[in-house]
């Protein structure tokens, strides 16, 4: 099955106006202006003002998480506004998705998948690349929110299940990086070996693409012909206690079979 995420939508005769095309062009680059100034605001007045006002570490990161998701809604309003693209996020299921010690992982299609999930949830740990560290737009983002990065798996472990303790939701993308258009998904084991570990559930998002869009090796410049779709759904909760069997019991095995399993849900 071709990588999930890209695939393109079914109706692929009729182009976009070559106007309405050259807009999106244009506003591609304005929403990615409007990104860098708006993490250089909350970087350079609200961070700084947050940690001026509030001494108690985890409440700042909580509330840096949900200034966050704020800046992420208005920039996917503006991305819909200008439409760059449209944002599907209805099929994220009500009830909502209870984040209370719940490990959420998704597929990764796009370069704004982490957006698009955040804004949907205003408390919401992050597993991200050190490397990520390196980059001014998004280090003092990373640092504020108290993000963990992916540099020392057992640290990561131990901070993970005192976070889940205390009532976090971690997003996780168990590719480990974006998808490569026309690919199976190749998934770690990691999201299901902590769910393991810290005995908490896990719940799938799918994401979808009706176009070839922000996706591995595609610059970010590089717009389609068509104005993409981009769909969040939820597949499923999985209970790692469920995935116990006679057989086998051991944590390598239900590590191995929730992955599995995520696969699935997510292919399907």
């Amino acid at each position: 099955m071709s990588s999930v995420g890209m695939e393109k939508s079914s109706v692929t005769t009729a182009r976009e106006n070559p106007t309405l095309t050259l807009w999106r062009y244009a506003a591609t680059y304005i929403a990615y202006g409007l990104f860098g100034i708006g993490a250089l605001g909350l970087m350079g007045f609200f961070f700084p003002v947050l940690r001026l006002i509030q001494r108690n570490k985890d409440t700042r990161q909580r509330n840096s998480r949900r200034l966050v998701c704020v800046a992420f809604r208005l920039f996917i309003a503006f991305l819909q506004l200008t439409r760059v693209a449209k944002i599907q996020l209805s099929d994220l299921g009500y009830p909502p998705i209870a984040t209370n010690g719940t490990i959420l992982v998704a597929n990764h299609p796009t370069l704004l998948d982490y957006v698009f999930i955040a804004s949907q949830f205003p408390d919401i740990d992050c597993v991200v690349r050190a490397g990520l560290l390196k980059n001014p737009f998004l280090r003092g983002i990373i640092l504020s929110c108290g993000y963990l990065t992916n540099d020392a798996p057992e640290a990561i472990f131990t901070a993970c299940k005192k976070r889940f303790q205390k009532g976090s939701a971690l997003l996780i993308f168990p590719e480990g990086t974006r998808s490569v258009p026309g690919k199976n998904l190749r998934l770690h084991r990691g999201a299901a070996q902590l769910a393991v570990r810290c005995n908490i559930p896990i719940e799938v998002i799918r994401i979808d693409c009706s176009e070839f869009w922000l996706g591995k090796q595609i610059p970010w410049y590089k717009i389609p012909a068509r104005q993409p779709v981009v769909r969040l759904s939820r597949r499923g909760k999985i209970v790692p206690s469920d995935y116990a069997s006679k057989v086998d019991n051991s944590p390598a095995h239900i590590s191995r079979r929730i992955t599995e399993q995520i696969h699935i849900l997510l292919t399907s």
